[in-house]
């Protein structure tokens, strides 16, 4: 998730990503792990612009492997 700046995520945003990294999580010990993180986008603008987010917050999940891709979520949050 990434927000404005840090000033705008609360703690019901933090459970709710919490919340949904648990329902993600691998049932068996070779599954895929999942990460849920969020991005302050005054804190880091360099990162931020490399994803082309302009409305905050917004969803965009990552693919941090050999080859870099993301997708921004689109549509109201």
């Amino acid at each position: 998730m990434i927000v404005k700046n840090a000033g705008e995520l609360d703690n019901s945003s933090l459970d709710v990503l919490q919340q949904v990294g648990q329902g993600f999580a691998s049932k068996i010990s070779r599954g895929i792990t999942f990460y849920f993180s969020w991005l302050d986008a005054e804190a880091n603008p360099d990162f931020s612009s490399t994803l082309g987010t302009s409305e905050y917050p917004q969803i965009v999940v990552l693919n941090p492997g050999k080859r870099k891709r993301f997708i921004v979520h689109e549509g109201p949050i």
